[in-house]
């Protein structure tokens, strides 16, 4: 980095060179962009120019009746997500508590596992180490 800065301050005219080379290039990037983009905007006013000669009185009407069909559409989707959010929450809830009762049942099963243990060991003491009872 310090290498550039000082080729920068030790070539002025070669950084200038340079960033008007990127300059140029930017230029004829978005030039040719910007036709792109203002053909495609003339296609779109020349097929609407289309279908409103074609029948100007209904399009108006057309559109109205479009706006209030999309007003009613996101209507009820909000609704449909604010149901879908209640019972995302409940499901959630649920899973909590499903979640605290398996960890109770693992803690219980820990318990006995211990207690097992316990008791295998007191068991395997008396076989290996023998019991006093049982060998005469």
């Amino acid at each position: 980095m310090e290498g550039i800065v000082r080729g920068i301050s030790e070539h002025p005219l070669v950084a200038i060179a340079v960033g008007f080379a990127i300059l140029l290039l930017v230029y004829f990037l978005f030039k040719s962009l910007m036709k792109f983009v203002l053909i495609l905007i003339l296609v779109a006013v020349a097929v609407g120019g289309y279908f409103y000669i074609q029948n100007p009185k209904s399009k108006p009407a057309d559109i109205k009746e479009t706006l209030l069909k999309a007003k009613e559409g996101a209507g009820k989707a909000v609704e449909q997500g604010k149901e879908t959010y209640r019972k995302g929450k409940d499901l959630v809830e649920k899973g909590d508590k499903v979640y605290e009762q398996g960890k109770e049942l693992v803690e219980k099963g820990k318990v006995i596992l211990d207690a097992g243990v316990e008791k295998g060991k007191e068991t395997a003491g008396k076989i290996l180490g023998g019991d006093k009872e049982t060998d005469r």
